[in-house]
């Protein structure tokens, strides 16, 4: 089969949209007949919500694989071709352990997990803590391409250039096939002016890594979000199924 594709979406402030992305990207890769694994790798762990109940309680998280106590890898099934593994705040000890430890093995703790998996999957989307902690890092060390997540109402380049500055120390030092796949923008309302303006502005300083596909901001989100839901599956012609579906379409052509 062909190379899979490890994306880790990134973004160093919380509420962009990030977990949002993970899950209805992953579902509109899945539904574009590719087999997708997503790992919820923040310690808020808001996208093991979609853990379907009946296999909460039968599986881990992914802290106990990371910290040796299980050696299988717990994954469960959302819905056909689409996988997940579940975090816990479990993962905030991981992460001291971690930043504690000074061997640069550590850094490749979450790659060692996960690389038993990886060929049974097209798409691997790591849903990472947002900031550019030691999690992260772990996350960049496992993937092949940064998705970085940039709120319309929030284009601060200084933010996105500290991305990409530890993503070029990245792959310069230890992971030369880390890639930026692209920047997307999410929570865009063409109605504000202002909006209009920071997404022309990072256009034009960033150029081609800015994703033609734009998610527009929708209550169907949060709708679907509290139904516990994907956006496909509470409501497939929305406006927020139609923007994930034409990302999944943008990125399967890169």
């Amino acid at each position: 089969m062909a190379k899979t594709r490890i994306i880790a979406a990134v973004n160093n402030k919380g509420g962009v949209g990030k977990t949002t992305t993970t899950l209805n990207l992953g579902k509109a890769l899945s539904l574009q007949k590719r087999k997708v694994l997503i790992v919820d790798f923040d310690p808020q762990a808001n996208l093991s919500n979609w853990v379907p109940d009946e296999q909460r309680k039968a599986i881990h998280d992914i802290s106990h694989a990371l910290s040796g106590q299980k050696q299988e890898i717990p994954i469960a099934t959302i819905s056909k071709n689409f996988d997940i593994i579940p975090a816990s705040r479990n993962l905030l000890n991981i992460e001291a352990e971690l930043s504690s430890d000074k061997n640069v093995n550590g850094y490749f703790r979450l790659d060692e997990v996960l690389k038993n998996v990886y060929d049974d999957y097209d798409y691997v989307l790591i849903d990472c803590r947002p900031n550019l902690g030691i999690l992260t890092l772990n996350a960049m060390m496992a993937a092949t391409d940064l998705l970085i997540i940039v709120s319309s109402t929030e284009l601060a380049s200084h933010a996105i250039d500290n991305v990409i500055d530890l993503k070029n120390e990245v792959s310069e030092r230890l992971n030369p096939q880390l890639q930026v796949l692209g920047m997307l923008v999410t929570m865009y309302d063409g109605r504000k002016t202002i909006n209009k303006l920071k997404l022309e502005e990072l256009q034009e300083t960033y150029e081609d890594f800015v994703l033609k596909s734009i998610i527009r901001n929708r209550v169907v989100f949060d709708e679907s979000s509290y139904a516990q839901q994907d956006v496909f599956e509470y409501d497939k012609n929305s406006d927020g199924a139609k923007d994930y579906a034409k990302l999944a379409k943008e990125i399967l052509k890169k």
